[in-house]
């Protein structure tokens, strides 16, 4: 037996073509209800789940979990209660179970295969959890498909021939997605889909919750929020709210707590003037996915809504305002997911085998979108997220995400690209980071494994080429493979979790060291600016960005000393190799109008050139290298100066960059480097990754 299953938020719902009437149909549970609350409560020992469990929660008993499914693939939730941890996967499982052990007792048959629906934003390490859940509650999983595809599946029942270009708003309890189909007499293509799993019913219902506990504060005096309990029978008396002002222009409501007690009254208009951000959030999800599939709004044929909370009067209002165009009939809007899901479950293959046993392999095959239910139609899905992996930019200079697979890519998809990789005598590998997303940062996106491949032959040239596939299936699984170019090999794969710090991304790639490795031995000098502009936040991202270019020098050969300077130059730290009084010297500095001033009237040179002539009468070996990294943010007082005694240091062969931000002269800067590349200017966001470049340039 072979069903659909809409594992919502808020709600969750069975169904399963019925083979008397070869339709679908929601199957009922113990109580009746179509529908049934995705709730469980902990009481002593027993695990009460649906109907019973919402009871629980509306009388506000402290064991009672609700909406997991917005966490979902999150490692870092669990629910605690007693002596057992969950994970929302974990908690998603049991819900299934029960629901399922349910309807299989309904129907009387065991339930033993589901296609199982997910929100479209919902990303790899969701769908995986998701299914993980169902093979927990004893169900194999046909396909995963996405909530709004699954509702266009109820809706291509109705058997139109007309092609439409449809954009589903689905909006449940807890999740938020919009898609745009094309549905014609014959298929139904998915052309793009955008959402917001953070945005659903319960926002309108925490809305009603904070409103009215506002009220009864400013009548009495009593935080009602503050008593667990209260709170959620407050949440309870705004849902009901919220449902009486879907059919009614009012509602009231009466508040109990303390011996005190409030009547309140709630209009339609002030209900949608208290949730005008929401439904603003919703229209920006609208307006991306339409400029990202490059689509105008009056494309648009109609509009199928979904989701139990579409049955709020100022939301049907609210779209038809911005679509202007009409809403379409046809589906339910709470059952319309398990319905598609249901008709997905029964257009395979197999299920035809056991209706029609006498048709041949080649009439199965061709009937499979046209027998059993009327209007069925062919789905064409897409990706909801671009797919791609953490490479180097081709400037050398970033970490980007480089899109293998875009956004709204049909599925399912299968895209290669080449990718080179310096080879060694020794063991070779490869580091793929799966990234899920569309903007180039890759910690802008979601990263969502880690994609070890071995055994890369070393090449002549030192340089292999890797071809690494993607593959995303129907069910928005993803799969990585790699080969080697030269040898045509498979390479062997492990998978790993992801890195705890990623923070190397937001740094330059390709140093791999160089400064360690290259930087001959010698003496670093630090000048850094500490006038009075340099104060807070400035200052601290100069420390930064000082602190990540020194853990990348090798301190057994260069010896490090820090200089400031203003109205007067003083030397914060004298050469040194040990790290600890680099880094305490740099958590020391600060603006000091006592020790600097604050002004910009002298220069570091004269205290470089007094450093580097000391040293050199001291020293009777050949001289060690000798550099100064000038670091300001504005301009500076007697430049002519400065530049004199810059010469002064040039002719004693110091190598001296010059780096600047906020409103530092980059012509001035040229003028006191010893390379002209040694010099730039740049903002503080980017201040870290410039250093650096300054270092990849000094060591090449």
């Amino acid at each position: 037996m072979r069903v659909g299953i809409d594992l919502g938020t808020t709600f969750s719902a069975i169904a399963y073509i019925n083979p008397k009437t070869n339709k679908p149909e929601i199957i009922k549970n113990r109580y009746g209800n179509r529908m049934t609350p995705s709730v469980l409560a902990f009481v002593r020992d027993t695990c009460y789940y649906g109907d019973e469990a919402k009871e629980y929660l509306e009388h506000g008993y402290p064991d009672v979990v609700s909406y997991f499914k917005r966490n979902m693939g999150n490692d870092e939730y669990v629910y605690c209660t007693g002596d057992h941890m969950y994970t929302a996967m974990d908690l998603s499982g049991l819900l299934l179970k029960n629901i399922i052990a349910e309807a299989s007792e309904t129907i009387g048959e065991p339930i033993t295969e589901a296609v199982i629906t997910v929100p479209a934003y919902f990303r790899h390490k969701e769908r995986k959890a998701t299914i993980e859940a169902a093979t927990k509650a004893g169900v194999k999983v046909l396909h995963v498909i996405n909530e709004p595809t699954a509702a266009a599946y109820a809706y291509g029942l109705n058997g139109s021939t007309a092609d439409k270009t449809v954009l589903i708003y689905d909006l449940g309890g807890g999740t938020f997605d919009v898609s745009v189909a094309r549905i014609t007499g014959e298929d139904i293509k998915i052309l793009g889909t955008d959402g917001n799993h953070e945005l659903g019913g319960k926002e309108w219902d925490d809305i009603l919750a904070r409103y009215l506990n506002e009220q009864f504060y400013e009548e009495f005096g009593l935080e009602i929020s503050n008593d667990l309990a209260e709170a959620n029978h407050l949440l309870a008396i705004a849902e009901n709210l919220k449902k009486r002002l879907s059919v009614a222009s009012s509602a009231e409501c009466s508040i109990s707590y303390k011996g005190k007690t409030g009547r309140y009254q709630i209009t339609e208009k002030l209900f949608e003037k208290l949730s005008n951000n929401m439904l603003q959030v919703s229209n920006q999800v609208i307006t991306r996915l339409l400029f990202s599939i490059g689509m105008d709004r009056n494309k648009i044929d109609g509009i199928l809504l979904v989701g139990g909370s579409t049955r709020m009067q100022m939301v049907r209002n609210y779209v038809t305002r911005l679509i202007k165009k009409p809403l379409l009939n046809g589906v339910n809007v709470d059952e319309a997911v398990a319905l598609g899901a249901a008709i997905k479950a029964g257009m395979d293959g197999e299920l035809l085998d056991a209706l029609l046993p006498d048709l041949s392999k080649e009439e199965k095959e061709r009937r499979e979108y046209e027998f059993k239910l009327p209007g069925a139609k062919r789905l064409v899905e897409t990706i909801a997220h671009s797919l791609g992996m953490i490479s180097v930019s081709e400037d050398g200079n970033w970490y980007v995400n480089s899109v293998i697979i875009k956004k709204n890519t049909p599925i399912p998809a299968c895209n290669t690209r080449s990718y080179r990789l310096k080879t060694t005598l020794g063991d070779n590998e490869l580091f793929v980071y799966l990234v899920q997303g569309e903007k180039g940062n890759p910690l802008d996106c979601e990263i969502v494994g880690k994609y070890v491949f071995h055994g890369i032959e070393h090449t002549e040239t030192c340089e292999a080429t890797l071809l690494v596939t993607y593959s995303y299936n129907e069910d928005g699984m993803i799969e990585v493979s790699a080969m080697q170019q030269e040898t045509g090999n498979v390479l062997p794969l492990t998978i790993e979790p992801v890195d705890d710090d990623m923070s190397w991304v937001r740094e330059v790639p390709n140093l791999n060291n160089s400064a360690k490795k290259e930087l001959p031995k010698g003496t670093l000098y630090l000048a850094v600016d500490l006038s009075g502009s340099m104060s807070g936040y400035p200052l601290l991202e100069a420390k930064k960005a000082i602190e990540s270019f020194i853990l990348k020098l090798d301190l057994t050969k260069l010896a490090v000393g820090i200089i400031g300077f203003a109205d007067r130059t003083s030397i914060i730290l004298k050469p040194t190799k040990d790290l600890y009084r680099i880094e305490q010297a740099l958590a020391n500095m600060r603006v000091d109008g006592v020790k600097f001033g604050y002004g910009n009237t002298a220069t570091p040179f004269s205290k470089v050139y007094e450093e580097v002539i000391r040293r050199k009468k001291e020293k009777k070996e050949k001289q060690e290298k000798e550099y100064m990294i000038l670091l300001t943010d504005g301009e500076w007082t007697y430049k002519e100066n400065a530049i004199k005694e810059a010469r002064k240091c040039l002719q004693q062969q110091v190598e001296i960059v010059a780096l600047g931000f906020g409103s530092a002269d980059e012509s001035f800067l040229n003028t006191l480097v010893s390379k002209k590349e040694f010099a730039g200017v740049t903002n503080l966001a980017n201040l870290t990754q410039s250093f650096t470049k300054i270092a990849q340039i000094m060591t090449s």
